[in-house]
Parts: C-alpha cells; sequence; structure tokens
C-alpha cells in the first residue's frame, strides 16, 4: 500500500511556493489537500495570485484536482487532474485578464526534510476553454513552482 503521510500525520497538507510562466512573469502559489481520500486519490485546492499579470494588478485563480500520489515517507511523486477559475484583475483596473474556465494537468514531486517539512517542486498545464484576452498567451498555460509543504 502506499504511504502518503510523513511525520505520522494523515495526508493533510498546507503549502506555499514560487510560481513561474516560463516568461518574464513571476507569482505565488498556496495549496491545501489531502493524499489519501480513497486508497491513492486525493484532493488538492490550489490558489496562485498574479497569474497571466503584474502582481500590483491581483488576479487570483482557485484550481482544484484530484490526484493521485505514489511514494513512502520521505520521497513521494503525484500527478492530478481538474479544472479551474481565473478571475479577473482584483486590484488594477486592466483588461490584462477575464473570467475564464480551465482544465489542469498537475505533475510534481516532494521531498521530506524535517519530519513534517517537505520541499516540493510540480509542472501544471492548463488549458482555457476560452480567450484569456491577453496578448502572448495561448489556451495552453504551463507553469513550474517550488515550495514548502508542512503536513499534519
Amino acid at each position: 500500500e502506499v504511504e502518503a503521510s510523513t511525520g505520522g500525520g494523515g495526508g493533510l497538507y498546507f503549502g506555499l511556493a514560487g510560481v513561474n510562466e516560463l516568461s518574464d512573469q513571476f507569482g505565488a502559489r498556496a495549496v491545501l489537500g489531502v493524499d489519501k481520500v480513497f486508497g491513492g486519490f486525493g484532493i488538492r485546492l490550489t490558489a496562485d495570485y498574479a497569474r497571466q499579470s503584474a502582481l500590483d494588478a491581483g488576479t487570483l485563480t482557485g484550481i482544484g484536482h484530484l490526484t493521485y500520489t505514489l511514494g513512502g515517507p520521505n520521497i513521494r511523486a503525484y500527478v492530478g487532474a481538474g479544472a479551474g477559475y481565473q478571475f479577473a484583475d482584483l486590484i488594477a483596473d486592466t483588461a490584462a485578464t477575464q473570467d475564464v474556465l480551465f482544465i489542469s494537468g498537475l505533475l510534481g514531486a516532494e521531498y521530506a526534510l524535517f519530519g513534517n517539512i517537505g520541499v516540493f517542486v510540480e509542472g501544471m498545464v492548463d488549458y482555457y476553454l476560452s480567450d484569456t484576452g491577453v496578448p502572448n498567451y495561448d489556451d495552453l498555460y504551463p507553469t513550474v513552482a517550488a515550495g514548502l509543504n508542512v503536513r499534519f
């Protein structure tokens, strides 16, 4: 059986990461998830800040993934599939982004550093179901992120 928790926890985790859009844009990512809801399957909620816009524009994106986790207490890999919604700029009054729906794929790995604290790196690819309204962004939108998870 897959052991998907670190430090004796039940697989619940919270993470913070920096995100790169494979361009000159950087943002922040917050993650909340549970590894083992049923077998190796879990759920994860992700919020990205500053997607497809400058940090001061306030673009917020919410994503939900069904995940599958493999590995042991120190090293694990995960994949996920889900959907998300990108809210228009919440701070700046610009047309940099529009409210759009997308489907999403996720691939990542985590390494436990100290008990219940680990580092993770992941890639996400989203396919926008409507035009983002942003020049230089296609319907297919990849990101990479690296950060820290705390497991409970």
